[in-house]
């Protein structure tokens, strides 16, 4: 199709899409001084198979700037493509992979894992400037929602979807729902362990997840960090004192709810305890669920800035999922109930799913 020209100015602000396509304009014919590369992370992949990340690579201008709250989302080698293009001479995917990416894997295939986090740390440390969010308290809303696209198995999920039909599609939308679920709770385990990582021992995190073996799931691999769980299952009795040593002691770090556990409960911390993130593994079908969980810790007595995070399973309905709970956000608010807006919202999965291709 037809293009216009790109216009000669000192600088210039695209999408990668327009990048992708356009590159030889951008990279070749002309020449750049800095680069900035916002929301880097969407630069993760091989060349080979991922166009903007073989387009990006094309550049090569003195100063680079890579922004991004995520560097890494699910792995190590998703970092690699950036530190490439800062430090060509430095990093290749061989020696990358087999130190800090687990090397090969009988199951999971090439650099899927996480090896020697710390020396990776250190060896980095000169090219990332990192800023906590304690330290910019006053340029932050009260409540940030950051959606967190992540790659998962989609055998099971793909195989579901073609069991589907007019009669059961909104059990078969149910069960995707839990199968996606449960592949995103394992990518939700290494984002944990990496936020952990990153910070001291006072940060703790809110993990919401719906289903009850997601739940049980989450809390057996993150029991190192001496992970509790509230649910439906749990006595109230029983719940106050997990709230308790959650909000006051040093462990446990990491706390699981489910809609009965985000309900009635104060999940902000005392004293030096930070806690003010909470990571969605399980998407809800009504915006109202997951603000009334966002809820436990953006409310008075929470001394920060309250990040909420939500992980999106690519290649499934999940990303689309998100946008049309935020689309009904505010309808639900001022129009119709929680229940009207669940219904709602499957019925338009059940119709992206009955799309051609």
């Amino acid at each position: 199709g037809y293009h216009s020209r790109i216009p000669n100015r000192d600088f210039l602000i695209c999408s990668y899409n327009t990048m992708t396509h356009r590159w030889r304009e951008l990279a070749i014919e002309r020449s750049w001084d800095l680069v900035i590369w916002d929301e880097c992370h969407a630069l993760k992949g091989p060349p080979r198979k991922v166009k903007r990340v073989a387009a990006a690579k094309k550049f090569d201008a003195p100063h680079m700037i890579f922004l991004s709250g995520t560097p890494f989302i699910n792995r190590p080698i998703e970092l690699l493509n950036t530190l490439t293009m800062l430090e060509p001479k430095k990093w290749n995917l061989t020696s990358y992979g087999n130190r800090y990416c687990g090397g090969m894997d009988a199951i999971e295939g090439p650099f899927k894992g996480a090896t020697n986090r710390e020396e990776l740390s250190r060896r980095i440390s000169h090219l990332m400037l990192r800023r906590l969010k304690r330290e910019v308290l006053d340029e932050l809303p009260d409540i940030t929602r950051i959606i967190l696209p992540v790659d998962i198995h989609t055998d099971d999920y793909n195989k579901k979807v073609k069991e589907m039909s007019a009669s059961n599609a909104m059990v078969k939308v149910n069960e995707l729902w839990h199968i996606i679920g449960m592949e995103k709770a394992k990518v939700a385990v290494e984002w944990a362990r990496g936020f952990f990582a990153e910070n001291d021992t006072h940060k703790k995190l809110v993990i919401y997840a719906h289903h009850l073996d997601v739940i049980d799931f989450l809390k057996k691999e993150l029991r190192e960090y001496g992970t509790e769980s509230i649910d439906g299952r749990v006595s109230l009795t029983k719940r106050d004192g997990i709230i308790v040593a959650f909000q006051r002691s040093p462990r446990p770090r990491v706390l699981v709810i489910n809609r009965a556990g985000g309900e009635g409960i104060d999940l902000f911390g005392a004293g030096e305890i930070d806690i003010s993130d909470i990571l969605f593994v399980e998407r809800e079908w009504a915006s109202a669920t997951e603000e009334q969980a966002e809820g436990r810790l953006h409310r008075i007595g929470q001394k920060n800035s309250v990040a909420a995070w939500y992980l999106s399973a690519l290649r499934t309905y999940d990303i689309s999922m998100a946008e049309m709970v935020d689309k009904k956000r505010s309808i639900m608010k001022d129009i119709v109930g929680v229940e009207e807006v669940e219904t709602t919202i499957r019925q338009d999965v059940i119709k992206l799913l009955e799309q051609p291709g």
